[in-house]
């Protein structure tokens, strides 16, 4: 019983949780905050942009990227509830 408690004390666990935002999921171009817009969040030369090439979130070899069908750490898709 003590190792057990022993080696779950020395299991890394996650002090916090990152949440960014990235952006909207949207169709719409004229919404500053949707993907597809290419001079809002959807712009190819944002820093953490989904689609810029050379950011983390972009990146075809990222293992953070949404555009990398192998990553184990990519943004997931928050709904709203509407009410």
């Amino acid at each position: 019983m003590l190792v057990v408690f022993l080696l779950l004390l020395l299991l890394p666990l996650p002090l916090s949780v990152h949440a960014e935002d990235l952006g909207e999921l949207s169709a719409n171009p004229y919404n500053p905050d949707s993907t597809s817009n290419p001079f809002g969040a959807g712009s190819p030369f944002k820093p953490d942009g989904l689609n810029n090439p050379f950011s983390p979130y972009g990146s075809l070899f990222s293992n953070q990227s949404a555009t990398n069908p192998f990553a184990t750490d990519a943004p997931r898709l928050l709904g709203r509830l509407s009410g």
